[in-house]
């Protein structure tokens, strides 16, 4: 779901917010005993990636569904002309995205994968990725993210978040780095880097988008990778989440964890 200032990070009572779906193979991947390396890959091979919106609101109470969230107004957001112009193979190009409140606007920002042919060799041989932003209401023109540094291999999982009027998102946890991002221009810069001793030497992926947890704090997520190919070549990945905190002030340093 999108994420503004408050502490709302889940459906709010009575009402609903918008939400995003993904569709992955990794959505597989919490089934070790069946899935094997071969299988990944030939759902990989086939995949049809998109993107999903809808309205989600708490389904009613009921001993089937207890806790279970209800999704409306379900569409495939029509992203293939946006991403036909950055030369990428639409169906295999989307990967993860969380949702922020920016002003009037709900924002997506995402990590695409550079498929630019369905070859299977060429995709094997390149993995890399890279942030584009998307406006919900004009899908149309999503565009990639342009920074005042060289991204890495595996750029993706930002966590944006608002702060006094302007975006911005969270790199890397340790050292914890954080950028603004310009939307009306898809621009970002760094601004600020902090040491801090969790999770050092962990490998750490970001999580959903920090939410305002009081007046002196933000609450965020990361989760720390475990498991990965057993020797049966079955998939053991998993994640284990953890909860930090963040001051809500720059230089936005890491407290507690």
């Amino acid at each position: 779901g999108s994420s503004g200032d408050g502490i709302g990070g889940g459906v709010p009572a009575g009402g609903s917010m918008t939400c995003m779906l993904r569709e992955s193979s990794y959505s597989h991947c919490s089934n070790p005993t069946f899935l094997t390396k071969r299988d990944n890959e030939a759902m990989m091979d086939n995949l049809f990636g998109a993107f999903w919106t809808g309205s989600c609101a708490t389904a009613p109470e009921s001993p089937q569904y207890k806790g279970a969230i209800l999704v409306n107004n379900l569409r495939r957001l029509p992203l293939d002309s946006a991403l036909h112009r950055m030369g990428l193979v639409p169906q295999l190009a989307t990967e993860d995205t969380v949702l922020v409140t920016f002003g009037a606007k709900t924002l997506a920002l995402a990590s695409v994968m550079d498929f630019r042919s369905w070859e299977v060799s060429t995709r094997r041989a390149n993995q890399k990725r890279w942030p584009v932003l998307i406006d919900l209401d004009q899908p149309q023109n999503a565009t990639a993210i342009s920074c005042d540094f060289e991204f890495g291999y595996w750029e993706k999982n930002w966590m944006p978040f608002i702060y006094d009027g302007h975006f911005y998102a969270i790199r890397w946890f340790s050292p914890h780095v954080i950028l603004e991002v310009y939307p009306d221009t898809s621009r970002c810069r760094e601004l600020y880097r902090t040491e801090h001793p969790f999770g050092r030497g962990s490998e750490l992926h970001g999580g959903a988008p920090p939410v305002r947890f009081d007046a002196d704090h933000f609450l965020g997520l990361v989760r720390l990778r475990t498991g990965g190919w057993s020797r049966t070549n079955h998939e053991t990945r998993d994640y284990a989440n953890y909860f930090y905190l963040f001051q809500a002030r720059p230089p936005f340093a890491v407290v507690g964890a």
